[in-house]
């Protein structure tokens, strides 16, 4: 009888460990890829400066700079000096004590890039939403409507149903391109 709970629980066992083995290399491979092309979409930051007026501004070397991801750029040669040279963009607001210069960029006051590295600001609002083959298998949702700022919007190859919410039409204004495509 010992014998027989014995090779239960070990047959058990090595069953459970299938399946997690199985499922943690699943899940594993489908986790490498979203990192992939969320490594492929954010560039390395060398350096990132917070500004005293909220934004986060990421330093990026002047080579890897995301406009470079453009098929119309991608061999394209950097002129590090201008051909044009222009005047400072600094101005003087008159007060009760002495001028003060005011530039039209606040964040440099919290710290500058790096010789060689760019400033791109963080973007705070979701413009491309790509949800292509996710797995959503539910009506679409209506809280869509609060995104705004969304130009393009990718639902393609899921299981939604139902008609499109007449929310999204109203409140989407900025939509410029909505993908539904073998639903």
């Amino acid at each position: 009888m010992e014998k027989q709970v014995a090779l239960r629980m070990l047959l058990t066992v090595t069953i459970l460990c299938f399946f997690s083995f199985f499922y943690s290399g699943v899940h594993g491979t489908a986790s490498l890829e979203i990192d992939m092309k969320l490594k492929a979409l954010n560039k390395p930051a060398l350096k990132t400066i917070k500004s005293e007026d909220g934004d986060i501004i990421d330093c990026v070397d002047i080579y890897k700079q995301p406009a470079f991801d453009h098929p119309a750029l991608r061999n394209h040669k950097i002129q590090m000096k201008p051909s044009v040279e222009l005047g400072s963009k600094e101005t003087n607001i008159p007060s009760d004590s002495s001028p003060k210069p005011v530039t039209s960029k606040i964040w440099t006051k919290s710290g500058q890039c790096p010789v060689g590295k760019i400033p791109i600001r963080r973007a705070n609002i979701v413009i491309n939403l790509e949800l292509p083959d996710m797995g959503l298998s539910s009506p679409i949702p209506v809280s869509l409507q609060y995104g705004g700022s969304l130009q393009k919007l990718d639902l393609s190859s899921n299981q939604l149903s139902g008609n499109i919410p007449p929310q999204l039409c109203t409140w989407l204004l900025f939509l410029v391109s909505l993908d539904m495509s073998n639903k």
